[in-house]
C-alpha cells in the first residue's frame, strides 16, 4: 500500500524574499518574478501557475524543481505586464493526488499605470479678447490618481507653469482652470500634462493653440527720419500707422482735423 502525504504549506515570494499574499503591485510595462515554494508532500507535488483574465484561466508555467528539505519550487517570470492585465488573477497550485483539492494561493495583479488619454475642453474657436473661459482637462487610465500640470507658451516668451494639481480620483480625473484671454495671447499654446506618481517619467499631454479675435490696436508714429522738435512750417510731414488686429483689417482710413 502506498501512502500519499499531501503538501502541507504553500508560499509565494518575490525575488527580495518578501512573502506575497492577496495582491501584488507592479508597474505597467515591467516584468514580475515570483517563486511559489511548497513544503512537504509524498510523492513530491506538481507545482504550477495559472493566469485568469476575462473569465478565462490558463496555465502559464508548469516547470518546477525539487529542493532540499522537502521543498518544491516553481519560479514564474512574466516579461512585460500590459495595462489589460490590471486586476487579473495569478494563482499558484500544488498537488500530488486527485483525491484532494490542490493547495493554492491566488494573487490579484494591481498595475501602476500611466494615463491613457488627456483632453482639454471648454476652449471655443475663436476666443474673444478680455473674456474669461473655464477650461477643463480630463485624463483617463492613471493608477494611482495622476498629477496634472497646466502650462502656457505665449509668443516670443518662455513656457510657464500656471497651475499644478494632485488629483484624487482614479480612472477618470478632471481639473479646472479659469483663463482670462488677452489680445496678445493670440497664438499662445495652452498645455495640460498628466503623469502617474508611480511613473512620473511617462507624461501624456494635450494642447490647444489660441485663436484670439480682438479689435484693431493702432499706433501712430512720425516717419522714421523726422524729429518732433525739428518740424517747421511748410515742411512735408509723413506718418506711419501700425495696425494689429485679428481678423486682419480690410480698410484703414485717415482723417485730418
Amino acid at each position: 500500500v502506498s501512502v500519499v502525504e499531501p503538501p502541507s504549506t504553500l508560499q509565494v515570494k518575490r525575488t527580495t524574499g518578501e512573502t506575497v499574499t492577496y495582491t501584488v503591485t507592479v508597474n505597467e510595462g515591467s516584468q514580475i518574478q515570483l517563486s511559489c515554494i511548497v513544503t512537504g508532500g509524498r510523492p513530491r507535488p506538481r507545482v504550477w501557475w495559472t493566469l485568469r483574465k476575462d473569465l478565462e484561466e490558463k496555465v502559464v508555467d508548469e516547470t518546477y524543481e525539487s529542493l532540499e528539505s522537502d521543498l518544491t519550487q516553481n519560479n514564474l517570470m512574466l516579461p512585460r505586464l500590459e495595462y489589460n492585465l490590471h486586476q487579473a488573477r495569478l494563482t499558484c497550485y500544488a498537488s500530488n493526488t486527485n483525491a484532494t483539492s490542490p493547495l493554492s494561493s491566488p494573487l490579484t495583479l494591481l498595475l501602476n499605470m500611466a494615463p491613457r488619454t488627456v483632453k482639454i475642453t471648454g476652449l471655443t474657436s475663436p476666443l474673444l479678447a478680455e473674456r474669461r473661459y473655464r477650461v477643463g482637462c480630463e485624463t483617463t487610465g492613471s493608477r494611482p490618481a495622476p498629477n496634472l500640470t497646466w502650462t502656457i507658451k505665449r509668443p516670443e516668451r518662455l513656457e510657464e507653469v500656471i497651475a499644478t494639481e494632485k488629483l484624487s480620483t482614479k480612472n477618470v480625473s478632471r481639473s479646472w482652470l479659469e483663463v482670462k484671454v488677452r489680445w496678445n495671447d493670440h497664438g499662445a499654446t495652452l498645455r495640460c500634462s498628466a503623469s502617474s506618481p508611480a511613473l512620473p517619467e511617462r507624461v501624456v499631454t494635450n494642447s490647444s493653440t489660441f485663436d484670439v479675435h480682438f479689435s484693431p490696436r493702432l499706433q501712430l508714429n512720425l516717419g522714421r527720419m523726422l524729429q518732433p522738435d525739428g518740424i517747421k512750417e511748410e515742411m512735408d510731414v509723413y506718418f506711419h500707422c501700425s495696425v494689429t488686429a485679428n481678423p486682419k483689417v480690410y480698410k484703414v482710413t485717415w482723417y485730418h482735423n
